[in-house]
């Protein structure tokens, strides 16, 4: 699949998932499909979509990231993750160079599933959500607020005195050393 036709397939999806949302918040309000035209809101966008409303739908969505990374952390707790040192993985290599001379077919597999443990446990992975999640919000965000129909953010100003930031930095690193 072309470049092009990723794109194509990901607009596609974001343009399908926008309407499904906005089907099954007019849908689940009672007021069908003709709530989307002929209701007049007056600019309350909770009228058609009460908070409670917004908070299952994104709070479901949101559970499906947190499950896997819940899952990695597990394996990786467990120790199950060991086995996938770079020195232990060396050792068997020629175990596994062996196992593919004997069967070819099994080398696109292994690429797989490679590429998987890369993205799934390592900082490939985290970068990708960050890229994939946080920039589109905060980029709906901004454009929101540039058509002025969300709320402005006022994030808690830190404190004025010079010890602040060295002690939130003191804080991360002894949280750090906890774990």
């Amino acid at each position: 699949m072309t470049l092009r036709k990723s794109l194509m397939a990901v607009s596609l999806a974001l343009a399908a998932g926008l309407a499904l949302f906005l089907v099954l918040g007019a849908v689940l309000q009672g007021g069908g499909l003709g709530a989307l035209w002929g209701a007049h809101l007056g600019g309350n966008f909770y009228h058609l979509f009460p908070h409670n409303l917004l908070v299952a739908m994104f709070g479901t969505v949101f559970g499906f990231p947190v499950l896997p990374l819940a899952i990695g952390a597990l394996l990786y707790a467990s120790g199950v993750l060991d086995r996938f040192d770079p020195h232990n993985v060396a050792q068997d290599e020629a175990v596994l160079r062996s196992g593919l001379a004997h069967h070819p077919w099994l080398g696109p597999l292994v690429q797989i599933g490679a590429i998987a443990l890369v993205i799934a446990t390592g900082v490939p992975g985290g970068i990708l959500l960050v890229l994939v999640i946080g920039v589109p919000g905060l980029g709906l965000y901004a454009l929101g607020r540039a058509f002025g129909i969300t709320v402005q953010v006022d994030a808690a100003p830190l404190d004025p005195s010079w010890w602040t930031v060295p002690l939130l930095v003191l804080a991360a690193l002894r949280a750090r050393g906890l774990r």
